[in-house]
């Protein structure tokens, strides 16, 4: 709907308004006027056409259009966009519906190599990836696990958990543990002489092992 006429200089025909198609590659796969409420409002994902009132288009860049509405909340939000062309300012509506993005599933991965049987389970020692609907995806630090010790050598399930914006995802995850060996030795303080038939004296003698 056309609200807005004005002449352009060095023009033979007048601005009519503002007209705004999408190109096959948008925000959502398979758009339906949706954004995404923790990425914002990206316009690169957008065709802009100029319309003039005998009938040609001109298809603008996305870096001029600038967006006058604030969006902070979900729901179908009207999203007023504005244009200049020779110092005159013209503006558009945008209907889009704006919804969170959904987490669909966790990726998980020793960030040293794989834990040794009886390593706890800590955060810092892992990287966790949450992957959303629409492929994208985020490493997170606040995620939980139920288990909090690694008990058995090989393969090992652990349950781990996020929540994001009121959206939980829970999925058990394959890690695999590698067996606690006894690398080396080191003895201090060990008797240097003993007499046969005597017993060994092993006071003051210190035994201190390393694991993998």
């Amino acid at each position: 709907t056309t609200r807005v006429t004005k002449v352009v200089a060095n023009s033979s025909a007048t601005i009519a308004g503002l007209n705004f198609t999408h190109t096959i590659t948008d925000i959502v796969p398979s758009y339906s006027g949706k954004w995404y409420l923790d990425q914002g409002m990206d316009l690169s994902k957008l065709t802009f056409l100029v319309s003039y009132t005998d009938g040609k288009q001109e298809e603008i860049s996305a870096s001029d259009v600038k967006i006058l509405t604030n969006v902070n909340e979900e729901g179908q939000k009207e999203i007023l966009l504005s244009y200049k062309i020779n110092g005159i300012e013209y503006t558009s509506v945008l209907s889009v519906e704006v919804i969170k993005r959904k987490p669909v599933a966790l990726e998980m991965k020793p960030k040293n190599g794989n834990p040794v049987e009886g390593d706890k389970v800590k955060p810092e020692d892992y990287t966790v990836t949450v992957v959303y609907e629409d492929g994208s995806k985020k490493i997170v630090d606040n995620w939980t696990s139920k288990e909090t010790i690694f008990e058995k050598a090989g393969e090992n399930q652990i349950t781990i958990s996020y929540e994001e914006g009121g959206m939980e995802i829970t999925q058990s995850i394959s890690i695999m543990v590698d067996k606690l060996v006894v690398t080396s030795l080191t003895v201090t303080n060990a008797p240097k002489s003993v007499i046969e038939g005597n017993e060994i004296d092993y006071t003051g003698m210190k035994v201190v092992a390393a694991y993998n």
